[in-house]
């Protein structure tokens, strides 16, 4: 049998599923976005595809368009956006104990949310250990996701103003480029600029 060809796109959802886990979903959220429920392992059978594999891989290695690349730009957002505003107040509970309050883990509020707003709230989680005192968890860096964002938004101030010319000298000038030669050079473009 002759290997199908990667550039022809799949039917349904099998093309949307290849499409987001082209861009970086993983196999339960790519399902999701597909249209199908993850719920039942249709990614794990998208997966086993060859042909979705392939078209997969292609998307990955000759489409990298400014729709995939977008797609990839938000879904890195979203991640450190869910870990830049976690709080513990979502893991834990305070509870009375004596004269002291005493936190808790307590995932229940997580575990009554609906799959996606849990998935999101877990993402936050880098370990779950458990201890002679009960189980512990460590979420992932918030300021490095606050600090990653800030630089995706070109938030950040520059780390150095050069104030000096080339090999520490002052800064020079050009001031041969008169007003009637930037003039000229207008007009010049306006000729040569084609109509919108």
């Amino acid at each position: 049998m002759a290997k199908r060809d990667p550039s022809k796109p799949l039917k349904g959802k099998a093309e949307a599923y290849s499409f987001a886990r082209a861009c970086g979903y993983g196999i339960w959220e790519a399902a999701r976005r597909a249209g199908a429920n993850p719920e039942t392992g249709i990614g794990s059978k998208f997966e086993a595809r060859a042909d979705v594999q392939a078209r997969t891989s292609w998307w990955r290695t000759y489409r990298q368009t400014d729709e995939i690349l977008a797609e990839k730009r938000a879904l890195i957002e979203r991640e450190l956006q869910i870990i830049g505003t976690a709080s513990m107040d979502d893991y834990v509970s305070l509870v009375p104990s004596g004269a002291h309050v005493m936190p808790i883990l307590d995932l229940t509020r997580i575990s009554e949310m609906p799959p996606l707003q849990r998935r999101a709230a877990m993402a936050a989680i880098k370990t779950v250990k458990y201890t002679e005192s009960g189980p512990t968890i460590e979420l992932h860096g918030k300021q490095e996701a606050l600090a990653q964002l800030r630089d995706m938004h070109g938030f950040k101030a520059p780390a150095k103003t050069e104030h000096t010319g080339a090999n520490g000298g002052p800064i020079e000038v050009d001031n041969t480029f008169t007003v009637a030669d930037r003039a000229r050079a207008l007009v010049e473009l306006m000729k040569n600029a084609k109509p919108a």
